[in-house]
């Protein structure tokens, strides 16, 4: 009797002391039973899911490999024999072969692959597995000019500024197409390209033209760089031909780069737009097209930005372009609905309300804020979408056409490329 009385007892005292204990602990419990074992679970199967993206890309990217190397007639790279309209040549004019080898082909292929399979993981929501690979994150390095930092954090290469030549007609200087793209776009990946077709020139400075603006102060690089650095804009990439020779329409200017012939029927968009993919860094492909055109290059409904307008493109801009009923006509039917628009004008005269009218930009809008010191807009519309916009520089002088060139590139950038667009 006593000792099951002092069992009892015990086993009511033991039982007391554990709930206590047991309710002490239960406020410093932070998780339920089983959500650790939950998210262990989520993680394997994050993991599947990536090993299966892994598999996918990879046979897309063989595919895309072997149809690459096939379009470039064997041959990835062959800057010693040329190309013949975009396509890699077997020999060159001295005498140099450049024929395809078991070896070359099956180097072009593994550079190839890599480049393509490394543009389809890279956009993968957590790209943190793709260093996991071995061998893969070396080799996409080389191939795309990235390094990765002491905490393997992916950090692209400098600013690219490459020339190739685009086309045989006496017009175009030979090397005369420019690419430039930013550290922010030499990732793989896609990314924007916007084209940018140059003014009449004057002879002085037709021969060593840069392509990229009529003189030093008005390059667009800077100020693009600029609006990317400080993410005000898309990282995008900018590419320019170059015309050096045309029909003389300028006063004492024999051989200037104007007329008829400026970005006419020897200027063919597609084809530049083409060697323009083959000359960008492995790995970065072109996500959207879109034509920017300087004063004359705008004013020819045959030629220029008008010309460019009949491709599937994303966005046309002229800076202080010509400005007529005609020209208006000509953009609103080869744009269709949908396609972006901006023109900015300085001191270039035409009946900019007959244009605007034309385009259906009768909207009054409120002017925006330049950058640029010193510079206004005034007469500011837009069409009903507020997809085509169009500015006036306020109290236009002598410089303006110059400026207009960057106060364009500037506003087209902030309309179109900002990142929440």
């Amino acid at each position: 009797m006593v000792f099951n009385i002092l069992i009892v007892i015990f086993t009511i005292l033991v039982l007391t002391y554990a709930f206590i204990r047991l309710s002490e602990k239960t406020d410093k419990i932070e998780k339920e039973i089983g959500v650790t074992q939950v998210d262990a679970i989520m993680k394997i199967q994050e993991g599947d899911k990536a090993l299966l993206f892994i598999d996918m890309a990879a046979k897309m990217a063989a595919y895309q490999a072997v149809y690459d190397l096939q379009s470039r007639g064997g041959v990835l790279e062959n800057q010693v024999c040329g190309s013949y309209y975009g396509f890699n040549r077997w020999n060159s004019d001295s005498g140099q072969r450049c024929f395809v080898t078991s070896k070359s082909v099956s180097n072009s292929l593994r550079n190839l692959f890599v480049s393509s399979l490394s543009a389809r993981l890279a956009p993968y929501p957590h790209a943190d597995f793709l260093m996991n690979i071995p061998g893969l994150a070396t080799r996409i390095a080389e191939r795309s000019s990235i390094t990765m930092d002491k905490e393997n954090v992916l950090r692209c290469g400098d600013d690219l500024l490459k020339d190739f030549s685009f086309g045989t007609s006496h017009f175009f200087p030979e090397m005369g197409g420019s690419i430039w793209v930013p550290s922010e776009a030499r990732c793989p990946g896609a990314y924007p390209l916007i084209i940018f077709l140059h003014d009449c020139m004057r002879k002085d400075i037709a021969t060593v033209h840069k392509n990229f603006g009529d003189d030093d102060r008005y390059d667009i690089i800077p100020y693009v760089k600029q609006l990317v650095t400080t993410k005000k804009s898309k990282p995008v990439i900018l590419a320019a031909p170059s015309q050096t020779v045309g029909t003389a329409m300028i006063e004492n200017v024999p051989d200037s780069p104007c007329g008829e012939s400026l970005w006419g029927r020897d200027f063919n968009p597609a084809q530049f737009i083409a060697l323009v993919e083959q000359n960008l860094p492995i790995g970065v492909k072109i996500s959207s097209v879109s034509f920017v055109g300087h004063g004359a290059a705008g004013c020819d409904i045959d030629a220029g930005t008008h010309k460019a307008a009949n491709y599937d493109i994303f966005a046309i801009g002229q800076f202080d372009s010509c400005a007529e009923k005609v020209l208006g006509d000509s953009l609103k039917s080869k744009l269709g609905t949908g396609k972006n628009f901006f023109a900015l004008y300085g001191m270039l005269s035409g009946d900019r309300v007959a244009q605007n009218t034309a385009m259906e930009m009768n909207k009054k809008v409120a002017c925006r804020i330049s950058g640029i010191n010193g510079v206004e807009f005034t007469d500011c519309v837009s069409d009903k979408d507020g997809n085509r916009l169009s500015f006036s520089i306020k109290d236009a002088g002598a410089e303006s056409h110059g400026r207009a060139l960057i106060v364009g590139v500037e506003q087209f950038l902030l309309a179109f490329f900002a990142p929440e667009n």
